[in-house]
């Protein structure tokens, strides 16, 4: 587990593209793959693992990790910032504080209240300077879908409204952050509620189309 060596990690991705993955339901296959032929490196949170072939799966609750048997299915890395899963499952583990924002010296990341928050943020921690979001639709459809696989089974909540907008006020937090730091994010989600950052098409952002 990474926490007996939790700050060796740090800028193993400096100045990498990455594309991360979370699970709106405007998330396809054929964008994560369309990141990744331009170079990218892939974080998925949760879910999107199934169709992202990430370097890594991030996914924070413990209770996730303990529903889907720490995802055998899965040989990449594995992240998350609850300690006891981490120890059960075999995971790299790292620390978390709930705090605005982005954590950007150290080997802690701010959680958000959400993983796709603290995905950003571990990003930001291995060295990313360019990230691109997928799937960040932070809203319910209009058709009520929550993912693009469905609903949580039994054990694990699925997010309200009323969930949403906390999150996306905290996804604001680290905007001042980003900027200071130099990191340029764009939120290319085919739908989203999330206006916090600039929004494009993946087909428009510059360093992807290179």
């Amino acid at each position: 587990m990474q926490s007996a060596k939790k700050a060796a990690w740090l800028d193993r991705w400096r100045g990498e593209r990455v594309c991360i993955a979370a699970n709106g339901p405007s998330l396809r296959r054929e964008d994560i793959d369309h990141a990744k032929s331009a170079g990218c490196k892939v974080i998925a949170v949760n879910n999107a693992w199934q169709i992202a072939d990430p370097d890594i799966l991030y996914a924070c609750d413990g209770k996730w990790w303990d529903v889907h048997g720490g995802v055998p299915g899965f040989d990449g890395e594995k992240w998350t910032r609850d300690k006891q899963a981490a120890r059960q499952w075999g995971l790299e583990y790292v620390p978390s504080a709930d705090l605005p924002g982005i954590c950007t010296d150290n080997s802690v990341i701010h959680r958000g209240s959400n993983g796709g928050y603290q995905a950003i943020n571990l990003a930001v921690l291995l060295g990313a300077r360019k990230i691109v979001l997928l799937g960040y639709d932070m809203g319910v459809a209009k058709d009520g879908a929550r993912h693009w696989f469905g609903d949580h089974p039994k054990g694990l909540n699925n997010p309200e409204s009323r969930d949403f907008a906390r999150w996306r006020a905290n996804f604001a937090t680290m905007v001042p952050d980003l900027a200071k730091i130099g990191v340029d994010l764009v939120n290319c989600s085919r739908e989203t509620q999330l206006e916090c950052f600039p929004k494009s098409e993946l087909d428009a952002v510059s360093w992807i189309t290179a």
